[in-house]
């Protein structure tokens, strides 16, 4: 009864068909697996990208796009690629490697620069943050909109809330989140956990801003004062 090892069970059938089990399922436009990662999800916007990125460059040649390269990369080519951002969680290595050179192949196609040129020539340029902060932003306005309008996502309003301790402490006032520490891998993948963890890192007077637009805005500038990539640009 208490050992590691499953226990073997046949496979249950509906109506004299055996069902089968699947590694993975697509709910609302979301691939996930088994283990409750979106790599796969992540894999297929990374494809239609490529896709829709060898198409413009192929008209590009032509001179027959009707739109401007950055307006094309705003409506036609990021919505692909950061569809469902929101849940871009505890991604993959590999997976996170593969999706920051698509987004740089997007931002060097709507700034009209070579693939030779350094990416943040093409972000600075942009005004478009690194995809790491990029992000986070997505995540944090998601949380902030939970805090601060209960009625945005009730089905995530459970998973964030205050951190209340149970006597007085020095981060009482500091408008932490609760942490739910995950008992497993499988837990880790929760929205509840890193999000939560990267929140708590912010500056307390951006924490505390109440209004989404001054919210996104001071993020941005936040996070425009830690950029990742140090490499040397010319004036």
């Amino acid at each position: 009864m208490f050992n590691k090892i499953k226990p073997s069970f046949s496979i249950q059938s509906l109506n004299n068909t055996p069902i089968q089990l699947k590694s993975s399922t697509k709910l609302l436009g979301a691939t996930t697996d088994d283990q409750f990662k979106f790599d796969l999800h992540v894999n297929n916007c990374i494809k239609k990208t490529h896709s829709k990125l060898g198409l413009l460059y192929r008209n590009r040649r032509r001179n027959s796009l009707p739109l401007k390269p950055r307006v094309l990369s705003l409506t036609y080519l990021l919505p692909s690629l950061m569809y469902n951002s929101q849940i871009f969680t505890n991604l993959n290595s590999a997976i996170l490697t593969k999706l920051e050179s698509t987004y740089n192949k997007v931002a060097r196609s709507a700034a009209q620069q070579t693939y030779k040129s350094h990416h943040c020539l093409s972000l600075k340029h942009l005004n478009w943050l690194e995809l790491p902060h990029q992000l986070l932003l997505s995540q944090f306005q998601i949380i902030h909109s939970i805090l601060y309008q209960p009625s945005y996502c009730p089905a995530l309003s459970p998973l964030i809330s205050h951190y209340s301790p149970s006597r007085p402490l020095r981060s009482s006032n500091q408008d932490l989140l609760q942490i739910y520490k995950p008992k497993s891998k499988f837990g880790s993948n929760m929205y509840s956990y890193h999000p939560t963890i990267a929140w708590n890192r912010l500056p307390l007077e951006i924490r505390t801003l109440t209004h989404s637009k001054q919210f996104k805005t001071a993020t941005k500038e936040h996070f425009k004062s830690h950029w990742y990539c140090y490499c040397t640009l010319p004036p």
